[in-house]
């Protein structure tokens, strides 16, 4: 072979040698990044956060009137409504994240099933059906101090919503709860991933609470006659057995077994976890921790938790385990809601 053809080979040789070389450094090459939702870990500021221009068409059962407002403006109305003044601006800001996902929740045009009191409204300005609200604006007798710290806490979180596998949450939540959260299972009856028990150190003013009844009252109350009530007080009102998060589950009540989520609402009590059952001839009286359902973040949990240092994305992650800070423009519309989901998150 000539020195010619000799080159020609060892040219071709070398390039077959070299394709597989090329080939995998072609595939090795790492892809073009794909723009991801911002990081919930280091929240940018609200002014980077994709916006979505959300309006609430509003409630009021004291008007019987319907306002339109926007998201932000509905979300200060309510932690305006809902918090205390004197709470930590971390608590605030994780009210806000609550109450904004909640309110988008309901959103009929996002799915939701709007208001049971005005079909033609998203939401009720309520706690017993959905959130406490009131018009900050025209609010005379409010610090302040306070309305500016809950302005600032809806602009430090605007646009943030929480998710859970990147659908909207059902972010509920109550006042105080008396030291552990309530399962959603035993007060709603069905499981909700990020709705489970977990521990609440607080301190309220509603730990300890006193109701007393007359017999003939608690009789009217569970639509029972007087005389089904056994002779002796201490067995006309036992309690059968608790939830894994202390509340009572099943209470006898004059021979018959109401849950405890019916004597609270039968009763007016303020939490169904009762401490204390006082029985004599003439009267019940039952002590009681906390105040509302238990489930989801309790508020007063979330000033205990920002008075020790907490941020309100760690509050969050603390009463809706498993759940993600989101934006708003990347989360997905809840899916349809069932028969229990019209309880009010405030309550």
């Amino acid at each position: 072979m000539d020195r010619k053809a000799w080159r020609i080979f060892a040219a071709g040789a070398l390039s077959l040698l070299l394709i597989p070389l090329w080939v995998g450094l072609f595939f090795a090459l790492p892809a073009a990044p794909r723009p991801l939702p911002p990081s919930a870990k280091t929240p940018p500021r609200p002014q980077e956060v994709p916006q979505v221009a959300v309006d609430v068409r509003l409630y009021d059962p004291q008007t019987g009137q319907i306002q339109i407002l926007s998201l932000d403006d509905y979300v200060q109305g309510v932690v305006a409504a809902e918090m205390k003044p004197g709470f930590h601006l971390e608590a605030l800001k994780a009210q806000a994240v609550a109450a904004r996902s909640y309110a988008v929740l309901h959103l009929k045009g996002w799915g939701g099933a709007g208001c049971p009191q005005q079909p033609a409204a998203d939401i009720c300005a309520d706690s017993q059906t959905h959130q406490a609200w009131k018009a900050v604006a025209q609010d005379e007798k409010a610090e302040p101090g306070f309305l500016t710290q809950v302005q600032e806490a809806v602009e430090a979180t605007r646009g943030w919503v929480l998710t859970y596998r990147g659908v909207v949450a059902e972010t509920t939540f109550y006042a105080a709860s008396g030291g552990r959260t309530e399962d959603a299972r035993e007060v709603w009856h069905r499981a909700v991933p990020y709705l489970v028990s977990v521990p609440s150190p607080e301190e309220s003013p509603y730990d300890g609470e006193k109701a007393t009844f007359m017999w003939p009252q608690v009789a009217a109350a569970f639509g029972l006659p007087l005389s089904q009530f056994p002779a002796s007080p201490s067995r006309r009102f036992q309690i059968r057995d608790y939830t894994a998060g202390g509340r009572t589950r099943t209470v006898l009540v004059g021979g018959e077994i109401f849950s405890g989520v019916e004597v609270r609402q039968r009763l007016g009590l303020r939490s169904t976890w009762i401490v204390g059952v006082e029985a004599t001839d003439a009267r019940l009286t039952l002590t009681t921790r906390g105040w509302g359902h238990g489930v989801g973040l309790s508020q007063y949990g979330a000033q205990s938790m920002a008075q020790k240092g907490a941020t309100f994305e760690e509050i969050l992650d603390h009463y809706y385990p498993g759940t993600q800070l989101t934006p708003l423009a990347y989360a997905q519309p809840p899916r349809p809601q069932t028969e229990h989901e019209g309880e009010g998150a405030g309550r």
